[in-house]
């Protein structure tokens, strides 16, 4: 998981630490339910890679409200879904 390792370099404190990953997860799962192709092969590695250091830069930063951190890791992501947009759906 990107965000384990980039809290491993720095000394969070355990509440801290728990609210960052809390973050991380419910961005994810956000860009997961978009449908995009940020969640497919290599762009996910991408995609999870940016949001945990966006929220690790906030964090830094005293950013400590979930919502806030949420919302910032995926506005750093939306310029990424232009690049990778939504898959194309095949009749079947």
């Amino acid at each position: 998981m990107p965000l384990a390792k980039l809290l491993e370099r720095r000394d969070f404190e355990l509440d801290t630490a728990d609210l960052l990953m809390r973050a991380f997860d419910e961005s994810w799962e956000v860009v997961k339910l978009s449908g995009c192709a940020l969640t497919q092969g290599d762009a996910a590695t991408t995609a999870r890679e940016v949001l945990a250091r966006r929220i690790v830069v906030m964090a830094l930063q005293g950013e400590r409200d979930l919502d806030q951190l949420i919302d910032g890791a995926l506005d750093e992501i939306a310029g990424l879904t232009a690049r990778y947009p939504r898959p194309p759906r095949f009749p079947e």
